[in-house]
Order: structure tokens, then sequence, then C-alpha cells
């Protein structure tokens, strides 16, 4: 028995050599530091990971926590379960998800390093409530897991405890947490934590996490699991490969320094690491956004230089290209500045090197992508121009846009219009997770106008589902408006059709609202299968705004598919239809008739981006056959089959006539005598008359 000990320990020595040789590189930044500086250390080498999804954990757990004949490791109860029963299961946020606000856009909320399948029944006890060590009377257990009152000294109320073989898993999930995630510093809200970055535990918490690291030391099963989350996460939980650095941190060890082998003594730069890459979030072109580079070194002879190469469009660019010795062997490294700002929509890498000081130079990869900035709508102006049948259409211009389309018309007959429709085609996504009814977890409500297939909707919580729209979570209420429409024709009387059905569960709440400008003017009541509804309303406005949400905040789940709004609308009979006028900001439009009203109205094309439509303008050309200023007594003017007819009603005074057309043109100049008339031939169109030294009149000719 002594034999095989032994030679257990030396088995067990020898995988934490291994695997501690094996990712030295891995914590260089971490090397000859201690307490907050190592902690932040590794915050910044721990929070650069790939963001999971949610909805796609079970499948991650085929990986992480899969036992023989597919059974679910479950470190929550001794019930067996297999992967097939996954839907009877939780996925448990070991360090509570509550204690940072349950905001499911941090990527703690998927974090695998911190997530467990877990027995249903011991999820539900162990709730929000902190680690802590159960008193003889639980109102929990279940032989793996108690809740009850806690019986250490410096918190009293309900506590969770996990069984001793998995005590020390569940202290270095937390203090991965506190260390990756310090940044949430500001909105941790549990009784084992303070709003502070260091220690961040309080001290009971310290002490009793300190006792159960060390009195269940990283086990096998922690190793192979930290390695499994590492192939899918692409990052690391430092207190699984390097079980002392809670001593430095937190333990005894704090006034010394951490070394992963051996005290480093040649100049070395430990941050960034070769070959890291510093990735960029998603841009629009045109815009900018800066990172922070991290620059510490060891035992430098001098300062350091940073230079950028390979930056074929000079995209990136640095605040500062030297970094002092001194500065760059502080203990909580020197932040350097990068900008990237592309002017192209691509994806763009350049190469960042650190050198100098006696060190062996690093690089690392400076990785961004432009996104393509969604084309605006132009604005259409007023007519001008107005002559001779013709006016000129004008808009401003559009940020990038290769070319307009332009659409004018006029009214026909009344018929039943569709004024917008929505068949969330565009909502491919799903989930084959057990418990997400088919809807994806990315909340897409900011990028509408990239799934619809018509633009300027608005809303919130609105998800993929498989070719349907799912809104809202169990937690927030989801909404989606419809852009601004006219629902002015017909009195105001309009039809809103959609298809929906709730989300399944327990205590799901069966009402949504219709809203039209923000003011309720239905309740609806779904089932679990979806029907289709169609209501009247009669209080269309010409900018109308419709709504469908949730009635409440909470578990108001719904499904959306093929909204469709009516209306008994003047057909429009097209002069132009899509008509492409290229890069201009103007048309002119002739052949136009008199005393018709038209509309014209334009879209802007961005790269095959094509706008929303612009405002409309409407304008009319009126017949007049004839002007006559009845309060100036002086003249008298007819105009009739393309002749004006001027008479002169002065006894003794001439009057000079000029006639100019709308661009100012002098068309003609007479005078006209005492008692006389003359008469002007022109063609159709509008002209200004010019009587006199300071009298204007402005006439339409027509045939």
């Amino acid at each position: 028995m002594r034999k095989l000990f032994f030679c257990f320990l030396f088995l067990l020595i020898s995988i934490f050599s291994f695997y501690a040789e094996s990712y030295n590189a891995y914590y260089l930044s971490a090397e000859g530091l201690s307490r907050e500086h190592l902690k932040t250390a590794l915050q910044r080498r721990a929070s650069k990971h790939q963001f999971l999804l949610y909805d796609e954990l079970w499948n991650y757990f085929q990986q992480t926590d899969a036992l023989d004949n597919n059974r679910v490791l479950d470190r929550y109860s001794s019930t067996e379960y297999v992967f097939s029963q996954s839907s009877q299961m939780d996925r448990e946020h070991a360090f509570p998800k509550s204690w940072w606000g349950g905001g499911t856009f941090y990527p703690v909320y998927s974090d695998l390093h911190h997530l467990y399948p877990s027995d249903r029944s011991a999820n539900i006890a162990k709730s929000n409530n902190p680690l802590g060590k159960v008193s003889t009377n639980p109102s929990f257990s279940n032989g793996v897991s108690k809740v009850g009152p806690s019986v250490i000294s410096g918190y009293s109320g309900t506590v969770f405890e996990p069984a001793d073989e998995y005590k020390g898993d569940f202290a270095r999930a937390y203090f991965y947490v506190v260390t990756a995630y310090e940044q949430l510093f500001g909105v941790w809200d549990s009784p084992m934590l303070d709003n502070n970055t260091y220690p961040v535990f309080k001290t009971w918490a310290i002490d009793l996490l300190l006792e159960w690291h060390t009195n269940d030391p990283v086990s096998q099963l922690e190793i192979d699991r930290n390695e499994q989350v590492y192939l899918v996460q692409q990052n690391r939980n430092p207190f699984i490969d390097y079980p002392q650095l809670v001593d430095y941190i937190w333990g005894n060890k704090q006034q010394d320094v951490f070394y992963t082998s051996s005290v480093i003594t040649e100049p070395t730069i430990v941050s960034p690491w070769q070959d890291d890459t510093i990735q960029f979030p998603a841009i629009f072109e045109d815009d900018e956004i800066e990172e922070t580079v991290y620059i510490r070194g060891l035992n430098l002879s001098e300062g350091l230089s940073l230079s950028i190469t390979d930056d074929a469009n000079s995209y990136f660019s640095l605040a500062e290209t030297t970094v002092s010795k001194t500065n760059a062997e502080q203990p909580n490294a020197y932040p350097i500045k990068i900008k990237f700002s592309p002017t192209e929509v691509k994806e763009a890498t350049a190469i960042l090197t650190i050198s100098g000081g006696g060190a062996t130079p690093v690089s690392v990869v400076l990785s961004g992508t432009s996104l393509n900035r969604a084309v605006a709508k132009p604005e259409a102006q007023p007519i001008s121009n107005v002559e001779n049948n013709a006016a000129t259409l004008s808009w401003t211009g559009v940020y990038k846009a290769t070319n307009y389309f332009v659409d004018v018309y006029k009214n026909g007959l009344p018929k039943n219009t569709t004024v917008i429709s929505e068949d969330f085609e565009g909502f491919y996504k799903t989930s084959f997770a057990s418990n997400s009814q088919g809807a994806h977890s990315s909340d897409v409500s900011d990028s509408l106008d990239y799934f619809m297939s018509t633009k300027e909707w608005a809303g919130d919580k609105i998800y993929h589902a498989n070719k349907t729209a799912k809104l809202g979570t169990a937690s927030a209420k989801g909404y989606i408006t419809t852009p601004v429409l006219d629902l002015s024709h017909n009195n105001g009387n309009y039809t809103v059709k959609f298809d929906a059905k709730l989300w399944v569960g327990a205590s799901e709440k069966t009402t949504i609202l219709i809203l039209h400008n923000n003011v309720q003017v239905q309740e609806v009541t779904l089932t679990s299968d979806f029907q289709p509804f169609e209501f009247n309303f009669s209080n269309g406005t010409k900018e109308s705004k419709i709504t469908l949400t949730a009635k409440i905040a909470s578990n108001n789940r719904f499904f959306l598919d093929n909204i469709r709004i009516e209306q008994l609308q003047p057909e429009p009979i097209f002069v132009k239809e899509n008509f492409d006028v290229g890069d201009v900001l103007f048309y002119d439009l002739y052949d136009l008739e008199y005393d018709t009203e038209y509309f014209y109205r334009v879209r802007a094309n961005k790269e095959g981006d094509i706008s929303a439509n612009s405002n409309t303008v409407s304008f009319t050309l009126p017949f007049v056959n004839s002007v006559l200023e009845t309060n100036y007594a002086k003249y008298d003017l007819f105009v009739q089959d393309g002749v004006i007819y001027f008479t002169n009603l002065e006894n003794e005074a001439k009057l000079d006539v000029a006639i100019f057309s709308q661009i100012g043109k002098t068309i003609l100049q007479d005078i006209v005598l005492p008692n006389q008339s003359s008469s002007y031939v022109l063609s159709p169109g509008f002209y200004i008359l010019k009587i006199g030294k300071e009298h204007f009149v402005k006439i339409m000719v027509s045939k």
C-alpha cells in the first residue's frame, strides 16, 4: 500500500510537472508578480477567449462533462443522467449569475470554466446562495449537495455546500471568475464579495475558499476538463494549471513573487507574449477604435521600442513608440494605445514588434475588421426649376452611395394595398438545444436592417427562430415596431395581420399587445400553436407606427411570423419606377401634366445595400387660364391658349413690360402705351412678368 501510494504520488507530480512545463509560455505575463498585480496579469490572459453561445452548452458538455456510457457528470447529485435526458437538467452557474446582475451579454454568462450540468432540484435549492458550511439541519440535502444555515464565522445566512470531492473545484471556479472578470467589480452583488478588484472576497470567504482549495487539491478530472474547455473556449483556468497561484494572491505567499518554474534573470519581455493576437472589435468603415496593449519586461538593460509593420493599408497606429525601462518594468505593466482606423470594408492585419532592452524581440498580430456602414436614406427636397411642363427633383447626398433610384408616380383608383409585410425569412438561425424551442441566443435588435426585408424596423430582445422571430426573455420584454407608415388613407382605417404563438413554459404569460404610436389598441391572447390574427383599426395617421409587444417584462415570451399591414390606398401609376439616375443629386423630369398631383421618393445604393425610401414629396403644376391683379388698377392681365394679353389702364403713363423664365432668362421686353394692349405668344411653362420698375407677377402659360 505504501509503495502504491508513492507510485501514485510520483504520477501526480509528473502530471503537474508536464502541464506546468507545457503552459509556462501561456503564463509568461504573470512572471515575477504577486497579489493584485499577479491577479490583474492573469485577468489579461484569461479574459481573452471565445464567447460561447449559452444555447449550445449541452453540445460542449459532451466534451467537458461526459462519463462512460454517455452518462453526464453531475457535481450536484448522485442521480444518474444520460445526455438524452439533458432537458431534465440545468446549465448551472457555479458562480451565480445574479451576482453580476444576470446580464447575458457578458462572456461570463456562458463561460464553461464555471458552468456545469446540474440536477434541477439541487440547482433550484442552491439558488444564488453563497458557498459555506451547512449546519446539521439542512433545508435541502440529497447526499451530495446541501443547503441550509451557515455555521462558519463571518456569515450566518443560508449557504450551499457541495460534496467534499468537489469543494476544491468550486473554490477554483470562484477564483477564476473574480480574476477573469475583475472588470465587473462594480456590479458584484453577493455576501461573499466586495466591490473591488482586490482582494474581492470578504475575509470569511477567503478563509473558506483557501481551506477547500487546500483540502480538495486539483484532480485529474479537473485537469482533463480544463484541457477540454481550452479546446473549445481558448483559455485556461490558471488555478488548475498552477494551484500555488492562490497562495501568491490570497494566501501565505503574498510577500513572494510567482514564477512558473525558476526565477528569470535574463532580459525578457513578458507582456505581450510572442504570437499573441490583439483583436479589435469590428467597427464601421471610417470609424476608429483603440485597444490597449500592456508592455512589461524583466531585467531590461534599457527601454523598449515599438513598431508596426506589414500594415498594407496603414490602418493601425501607435500613440507612443518607446517605453522607458522604468515604465516597462512596473508591476502592473505599461499601457500603450493602438488605434485602428479603417477607410474601406475589409479584414486587416499588421504586426506589432516590441524590441530592445537586451531582450529577444516579441511580435504580436494586430487584427481588425471594418464593416459596411448601413446605407442611410436620402432626403427628398421640394421641386425647383418648374418650366415648360418640366421640374427638377433633388435630394441630399448619402455617404459613399454609388447611385440613386427614383420613383415618380401619381395616384390611381383606390385598391387594397399591402403597406408593409415581413415573413422573417432572413431569421434563418436556430438552436437545437432542447429547451431553446428553436430560438437562437443572439439578440439581433440592433441589426434588424440586415435581416428583415424592409428597413427601419426597431425593437428589443428579438431573436432568430428558424425563419420566425422570438421576442423577449425570461426577465425582459420583447417588442418590434414598424417603420413610419402613412396610414391616413381611407379615413385612417387599416388592418393588422400576423401569426403568433406563445413560448411554452410553466409560468409563461399568454397576452401580448398591439400599439399604435405607443398607445395600446388591442390585447391578444396566444396559445402554444401558431395562429393567424387579424384586427381592424381606424386611427391611422400620416406618421403611424405599429408595435407588437409583450404585455409585461418577465415570462412573456412569444413567437411571431408573417406580419402584414393593409389599407385601401390609391394605386400608384408610375411615371418612373426604380429609375437609376446615377450618382447625381438631381433629376430633370419632363412632359408633366398640368393640374395633376405627382409624388416622388428616392433610395440610395451603396455597393448593393439599398436604403429605405426617402420622405415622399408631392407637387402639382397648376393650370392657369388667367391671372388678374385685382388690387393693382394700372393694368389688366389675361392668359389663354398660350397667349398673354396685357392692357395698360393708365390714361397718360406708359408701362415697361419684361418677361423672364423661371431661372431668370430674359424672354422679351416691351413698352405698352396708355390705354393700349399687347399680346405675347409663349411656350407652355412658368414665367415671371416685371411690370414697371417694381411690380412682379408669376404666371403659367399652357396650350
